[in-house]
């Protein structure tokens, strides 16, 4: 029996139809909000999506160049400090894409504060992306050179002559893809410009967060979003991979023509930039914070605020993703929620306004709901599918015994997903925290303490901000934990 000749029940096909028009509500909000849109293709406009194609286009340009020395060093560090302490080393080097952007902000604030206007902005994405970005390379290294570099190395060819006739021309396409990726990223970027562009660097995102929070033009909001759209379903095609692309895991020694200690400063420059922020002044923010007793209320306030946001944002991604695995996608479907990219920040959030206005205690379920919309699809590429590929040899064989797919589903899939999933819900509450340009779209004020230290970075009050980071990531840590331990209570019972 064939896994995609498995019938679907009526339950799996409600439950798919129920998770597209979820992933699909964005672009549903828009085109029923009865918002007439404006023309988006004025000088003006023209010149700030033309903004935001030059910096996202040299960003990822940037940060793949650094994300190249950045795996020759990281490929040294194994080399010279052993497997496991350069995977400790490439671990540091993803902090600054683990921790809440928020953090690494305010470093650069700290340490970078003439980083500023395109610049600036091209700089702090590709920091942002050095660790990623080699650690990927790193990988293809492996997988594609690795072999290569053991007979050039005993020929007695040298790094940079390796490099130009070897790697460049076998990861060409490899590299290619990889730039397209940090290029999304950056093109549908909001908290970065948001924060380091400044008035002379208004990209897309931050024109369209202009015209509805400031300016109130929902019209002229409603017809950059629709630009924008088109630009990331554009990407979306570009980036489509084949659903049925494997990899071969390679433990291969690190080659010596693979490996420069150079590089090794380059990546984990970030991640010790972002480390040292966190202790520089976070004493001295504690004596100004605790002398206004004007900001308790509202640091209580909004601390709850961000406690209930990441606690229902971790609970409805676990939820999504479970329900994901009960229609267990294959076929088109799986096609689909492996291509899928979600609208970016500012189009989430500016349909969800359109949709929902009420203020007040709905404001936090609508930041919930854009964060999961944004944090789902990202996972399942990421992580989800893979869980599910390696469970569906066990699903066939309880089908093939007479198990149906309520009873497959609560006896071998959930048992074995529901920690994974909770791992996953910590994760996506730690963002949660730390999220405030999403909060920016959709609040009237500042309603979670990561816009409070927004605030007070843009007013220069760092030492405060830093301290009220420390509290963040305390609550970050917390519900992490939280979500830990209940996935751990779920994979040590039996099931039922």
């Amino acid at each position: 029996m064939e896994a995609a000749s498995l019938p679907r029940s009526r339950g799996q096909k409600a439950v798919a139809a129920l998770l597209g028009l979820i992933f699909l509500s964005p672009l549903i909000f828009l085109l029923s909000s009865g918002v007439l849109p404006s023309n988006p293709f004025t000088a003006s406009n023209l010149e700030v999506f033309g903004f935001t194609l030059l910096q996202a286009a040299m960003s990822s340009l940037l940060a793949l160049i650094l994300g190249l020395i950045g795996a020759y060093g990281l490929s040294a560090a194994e080399l010279h400090f052993g497997r496991l302490n350069g995977k400790l080393l490439g671990a540091f080097s993803l902090l600054p894409n683990v921790a809440p952007v928020l953090l690494f902000l305010l470093a650069v604030m700290k340490y970078l504060p003439t980083a500023r206007g395109l610049a600036g902005i091209v700089v702090v994405h590709a920091l942002l992306n050095i660790g990623l970005v080699s650690a990927s390379v790193l990988r293809l290294f492996r997988e594609k050179v690795s072999n290569l570099a053991d007979l050039a190395w005993i020929e007695g060819t040298s790094r940079i002559r390796f490099f130009t006739n070897v790697v460049l021309p076998t990861l060409r396409v490899d590299l290619r893809v990889l730039f397209l990726f940090v290029f999304a990223l950056c093109f549908s970027s909001l908290a970065v410009p948001l924060v380091i562009g400044g008035s002379r660097a208004t990209t897309t995102e931050v024109l369209i967060w202009q015209n509805i929070r400031i300016e109130g033009n929902f019209s002229a909001g409603m017809g950059l979003a629709l630009l924008q759209l088109a630009s990331i379903l554009a990407l979306t095609l570009l980036l489509r991979r084949n659903p049925n692309e494997s990899r071969i895991a390679s433990e291969k020694v690190p080659q010596p023509l693979l490996s420069n200690r150079l590089g090794l400063p380059v990546v984990l420059f970030p991640a010790v930039l972002l480390i040292l922020s966190m202790f520089d002044g976070v004493v001295s923010g504690a004596h100004q914070f605790f002398a206004q007793d004007y900001l308790a209320g509202e640091f209580v306030r909004n601390f709850f605020g961000s406690f209930i946001v990441a606690l229902a944002s971790g609970l409805l991604v676990a939820a999504l993703l479970l329900k994901i695995a009960y229609v267990d996608p294959r076929g088109v479907f799986r096609q689909l929620l492996l291509g899928y990219v979600a609208p970016s920040s500012v189009i989430t959030g500016f349909s969800i306004l359109l949709f929902w206005r009420a203020t007040g205690t709905a404001t936090y379920f609508k930041i919930v709901f854009a964060l999961v919309l944004i944090t789902v699809p990202a996972f399942y590429r990421l992580y989800w599918d893979a869980a599910l590929e390696n469970l569906r040899g066990q699903r066939l064989v309880a089908r093939s015994l007479g198990a149906s797919i309520w009873l497959t589903y609560r006896q071998v899939v959930f048992p074995q997903l529901a920690r994974p999933a909770c791992f996953i819900a910590g994760l996506a509450s730690l963002w949660a925290w730390g999220d405030f340009a999403m909060s920016r779209v959709i609040a009237e004020r500042d309603v979670t303490l990561a816009m409070t230290i927004q605030s007070l970075m843009g007013s220069y009050r760092f030492d405060m901000a830093t301290f009220l980071v420390w509290i963040l990531l305390f609550g970050g840590v917390a519900t992490f934990f939280i979500f830990e331990g209940v996935g751990r209570v779920y994979s040590q019972k039996p099931p039922r």
